[in-house]
């Protein structure tokens, strides 16, 4: 499954950890639980192996809502991905990924 095969719309980004020792970045977020529904459920998305980190969001208030992502490209066994949120963007280069549930 790649990232961009996870339906995010409407969903929110709670948090971002950069581990700059262990190359990961642990995305907490709450996600729908289906594409048809309202409902939101915590989850951990963490990348491995993340690299060109940036970000790029505006002065925002509350919780930023995640709008897509997207798979911009590929190299290898990495691959280039776009997060869009009603804040701003962030973009990433990544090996892989796990998602789990994640208590509040």
């Amino acid at each position: 499954m790649n990232l961009e095969g996870i339906y995010v719309h409407d969903g929110m980004l709670i948090a971002a950890h950069e581990d700059c020792g262990t190359q990961t970045l642990v995305l907490d977020v709450d996600l729908p639980a289906d594409e048809w529904s309202e409902d939101l459920v915590p989850k951990r998305i963490t990348l491995r192996e993340v690299y060109g980190y940036c970000t790029n969001d505006g002065p925002f208030e509350g919780t930023p809502a995640i709008l897509e992502i997207d798979k911009i490209e590929e190299k290898g066994r990495w691959t280039k991905y776009h997060l869009g949120t009603n804040a701003g963007t962030r973009v990433f280069w990544t090996s892989g990924f796990s998602i789990e549930d994640r208590k509040n």
